[in-house]
């Protein structure tokens, strides 16, 4: 397992070796457990690369913050041909973004006439 960080983004490796037969899917472990701040979730991206050679993508890209296990990607293959996975692959990318707002009532509504 490795992560490189680059300008807050961190690309995510398989743990494992791993193969994804033809439009079918699979979840791949990461051994990666992580704790996110209060207000923080991590999103998980498909990478372009795999995408436009491979047909690769990403499903459930949400790491919710209270979340504690180890992250899996859902990976789907939507080749005709089985996808050979390595660990030394990277699968996905990985960044936090803040979530929520601030929501107030509004007493008068001036966007209404």
């Amino acid at each position: 397992m490795a992560i490189i960080t680059l300008l807050l983004i961190h690309f995510c490796f398989s743990a494992y070796d791993y193969i994804i037969p033809a439009m079918d899917k699979a979840i791949v472990k990461t051994d990666i457990q992580i704790a996110l701040p209060s207000g923080y979730y991590g999103r998980v991206a498909p990478r372009s690369g795999l995408a436009a050679k491979y047909f690769i993508d990403v499903g459930a890209g949400v790491v919710d913050e209270d979340y504690r296990g180890n992250v899996g990607v859902v990976l789907f293959n939507f080749n005709k041909d089985s996808f050979e996975g390595e660990s030394s692959t990277p699968i996905y990318i990985q960044h936090s973004p803040k979530c929520g707002s601030k929501i107030s009532d509004l007493k008068h509504n001036s966007f209404i006439e």
